[in-house]
């Protein structure tokens, strides 16, 4: 049997150990390297938005409820074929209907919605921008760089639906939308972009 002794010695050895691990940082808490701790210092502001923001999300969120549902449903189909409960031609109907679906929504995010920016901000010494993009699978995710790397928009008849942007030493293209858009600053939006965007 273990029995506690309370001494006065111990509680102030137990108080102090109490007082460190309340400030100090925990284990496992992930510490933020000094570029994020940067740019959340920077003060940023809104200079652009586009337009039709939660459909483009939705389109590209719909990617994953597919692509679920073919996973789960294709194999039933086939195992129902198996107990013939399902014919070859129904099951058949149900894989195209389920790959078409899924083609055609992959197909359709691809020219339209996959890291499309949907928010532009410049910092207040227009050395800094932040882009908010829709993810390949409909998430927001942000995007820091100098304006510098920013390379300006050349303007194509290809460029049917939007614009193309690209950022020095980074693999991704970028799409905006320019027309029907908010433009809160057309100067600031094109130091960004170049003269060819307005």
């Amino acid at each position: 049997m273990f029995k506690l002794y309370h001494s006065s010695s111990s509680k102030r050895i137990l108080n102090s150990t109490v007082k460190t691990l309340k400030y100090s940082t925990p284990i496992f808490k992930t510490l933020k390297t000094d570029q994020t701790l940067n740019e959340s210092i920077t003060n940023y502001k809104p200079i652009f938005q586009t337009s039709n923001m939660p459909i483009f999300i939705c389109l590209n969120k719909l990617k994953t409820i597919q692509t679920i549902s073919n996973i789960i449903i294709l194999p039933i189909t086939y195992g129902l074929k198996v107990f013939d409960l399902l014919n070859f031609t129904e099951v058949m109907y149900l894989s195209l209907i389920g790959i078409g679906l899924t083609a055609g929504l992959y197909t359709s995010s691809w020219i339209l919605s996959d890291y499309l920016v949907v928010f532009v901000y410049i910092s207040d010494d227009e050395k800094k921008c932040r882009m908010s993009y829709i993810s390949f699978w409909g998430a927001r995710k942000e995007l820091y760089c100098n304006v510098d790397d920013i390379q300006p928009i050349q303007c194509s008849k290809l460029d049917i639906f939007n614009n193309k942007v690209k950022i020095k030493n980074n693999n991704k293209t970028f799409k905006i939308v320019l027309p029907n858009s908010t433009i809160m600053n057309n100067a600031k939006l094109r130091i960004l972009f170049g003269d060819e965007v307005i």
